[in-house]
């Protein structure tokens, strides 16, 4: 059921929910909790940071790098909440302006065209909606984004789109390109060169309050004063990128036009999905509409990436989609496998035979295209989730043995894609796919459910083992501290050993230096249980030694959300809590605790330490926030 949700326009903090964040964060870092504590209590948390005097000051923002696959990571930052408070003040103030410069060429594919005022929401079994955040209780609403974009919200809409089969009869040549690394290469001065040309922003450099001067100085500002690339991850960033993109297809048709005599509609076309561009060529114009763009490109110091450069013929099908097609129809057949003539459950025979001929199947089509596990996983996974949520619906009582021998296969099933290609949104996936088994096996008895509340243990701990072997000194291991919170979900007899944690954790630890995220992930699972005694001392001392011997810097992201989340933990005795946040104060001129008021002490900063159920609300959120 649809049901259309009317969106605050007087809500100054709603890009606290979708655009200043990136996608790829531990499971518990919410992009809710600080829009919460601005919105409930805007005047304590503005005296906190010392708003008025801070916000036009430098902040050093939380970087870390995640797995793409292949051994292969990208580096994404976490602004500073001083900085994601400026963002939210921008956007109230010159909101309309990104509007502007995000119209001007009609060949992207997403671009923002108006501030959202309302979306629908669809539910399904994890309370997921298709275009907002609605959870149980009193939890808020909110849209997907700040703004209302274009066209296609995923570059694979634009693969089944009418659009783009018209392009395919009219031109038979596709280029598609990529720029290569593109916001790390951004100039941030470069933007004034796209609002306003890059000779007079030369001779008007020292002219500030406009909105292009405005928009530059908040993206070096929050990167530590950095004028080559910006934060990847926020939405934010993409925004500011889209202004650049816009101008470059501006002058990609002027000079095609000007040195080449092409004119786009007739002799050539293309579209761009933020940095990805598919250009359409009647013969073979290839090479010197690639030429052109590249020194467009040249122009705001970006570059394409020729190893990623795609020439195809009519019809325009990779062996991707190919082999997706393929697979949704093998996928389709397999469940179909589990219903009798009659409707009801079939039997399975060996579960753990019938998923090795089924993984068999699927790698025999993978090979068959030439496509990689890393192309395809994601889309298996959510495939899987799909169908899982319609086999359990169908039968939403059902505690037959063949009922649980067939959820035995799915599990088998979604591990071995996962374990393919280990990245933060097939974490995700693979969360949400056991959640659904684990939440309808809980009504049944132990001795009902036991095989497959076993079944996700041991294939959970064989995934972490993995995953920690993996890590090397790129990696912050977030992929694999999100994995803690599905072994939490289980009941009480399949906790992970405590040895087994501590190799974890000093594994993780040893190879990253990011002290805040994974001692927050350790302790949220850890808490204060008895059994765990000997790593919850480690985690109690590393803290206090990164309190003690660290040099205490309000500006440094990592640093201010370690100790916000530091003096809200409750698993830390609060006379400790109270001794650092006095000492805090009477060294520095920070006011932690402001005319005696406790309530960074009592109440969650990001880290839901309170909240029992965190696990599968952040996952119904996270549905509506995507990655690059």
């Amino acid at each position: 059921m649809y049901k259309v949700h009317t969106v605050d326009s007087w809500d100054k903090y709603l890009p606290l929910v979708s655009d200043v964040l990136p996608y790829e964060l531990p499971l518990w870092f919410s992009s809710t909790a600080l829009y919460e504590k601005m919105r409930d209590d805007e005047g304590f948390y503005l005296k906190i940071f010392d708003y008025n005097n801070k916000k036009k000051k430098d902040f050093i923002p939380l970087s870390f790098k995640i797995s793409r696959g292949d051994l292969k990571y990208r580096k994404i930052s976490v602004m500073h909440p001083v900085s994601q408070i400026v963002v939210c003040d921008f956007y109230n103030e010159s909101g309309s302006l990104f509007l502007y410069y995000c119209s001007i060429s009609d060949k992207s594919l997403r671009a923002p065209v108006k501030k959202s005022s309302k979306f629908y929401g669809k539910w399904d079994s994890l309370g997921s909606a298709s275009e907002g955040v609605e959870v149980d209780g009193t939890e808020s609403i909110f849209p997907s984004s700040y703004f209302k974009y274009n066209k296609y919200a995923f570059l694979y809409s634009f693969y089944d789109s009418y659009e783009y089969h018209r392009l395919e009869k009219k031109f038979p040549y596709l280029i598609s390109l990529d720029v290569s690394k593109c916001f790390s290469s951004i100039y941030s001065h470069s933007l004034s060169w796209a609002m306003k040309g890059k000779e007079f922003s030369k001779l008007n450099k020292n002219k500030k309050g406009g909105f292009d001067s405005n928009l530059d100085s908040i993206l070096m500002r929050m990167n530590h004063q950095e004028t080559n690339g910006i934060l990847v991850g926020p939405e934010f960033s993409r925004l500011a990128a889209e202004i650049i993109f816009q101008r470059i297809d501006l002058d990609f048709i002027l000079n095609a036009k000007k040195k080449e005599r092409l004119i786009v509609g007739v002799d050539f076309d293309f579209r761009r999905y933020v940095d990805d561009y598919f250009l359409y060529a009647r013969n073979d114009l290839d090479k010197k509409l690639i030429k052109l763009l590249d020194e467009c490109l040249e122009e705001y110091k970006l570059h394409l990436n020729e190893a990623k450069t795609i020439e195809q013929k009519r019809p325009f099908s990779t062996n991707i989609s190919r082999c997706k097609a393929a697979l949704r129809e093998l996928l389709g057949d397999i469940y179909k496998a589990r219903y009798t003539s009659e409707g009801e459950v079939s039997q399975t025979g060996r579960p753990d035979r019938l998923a090795n001929s089924y993984i068999s199947k699927i790698k025999r089509v993978c090979s068959d295209y030439n496509v990689e596990y890393k192309s395809i996983s994601g889309f298996l996974l959510g495939l899987m989730l799909r169908k899982v949520n319609d086999f359990i619906a169908r039968f939403p009582e059902s505690d037959s043995v063949d009922y649980f021998d067939w959820l035995l296969v799915d599990v088998e099933l979604v591990y071995f894609f996962y374990s393919m290609d280990v990245r933060v949104v097939t974490t995700d996936k693979l969360a949400k796919i056991c959640v659904r088994i684990i939440d309808y096996i809980a009504k049944f008895s132990e001795r009902e459910s036991l095989v497959v509340y076993k079944k996700i243990f041991d294939c959970n701990r064989h995934a972490l083992e993995s995953v920690v072997l993996e890590i090397d000194g790129f990696s912050t291991g977030v992929e694999a501290t999100n994995l803690l919170f599905v072994h939490s979900l289980l009941p009480e007899k399949y906790k992970l050993k405590e040895k087994f944690l501590i190799n974890y954790y000093n594994t993780v630890s040893d190879h990253n230096g990011m002290d805040y995220m994974v001692w927050v992930s350790f302790m949220m699972y850890v808490k204060k249980d008895v059994s765990y005694e000997n790593i919850y001392c480690i985690l109690k001392e590393k803290a206090e030694r990164y309190f003690s011997e660290t040099t205490p810097n309000f500006y440094n992201t990592e640093y201010i959300l370690f100790l916000l989340d530091y003096l809200a933990c409750d698993f830390v005795e609060k006379n400790t809590r109270v001794a650092l946040a006095e000492r805090l104060e009477a060294e520095s001129d920070w006011n932690l605790l402001p005319r005696g008021n406790r309530k960074i002490l009592t109440t969650d900063f990001i880290a839901p330490w309170r909240d029992e159920d965190f696990f599968r609300k952040i996952l119904k959120k996270r549905a509506f926030t995507f990655p690059y």
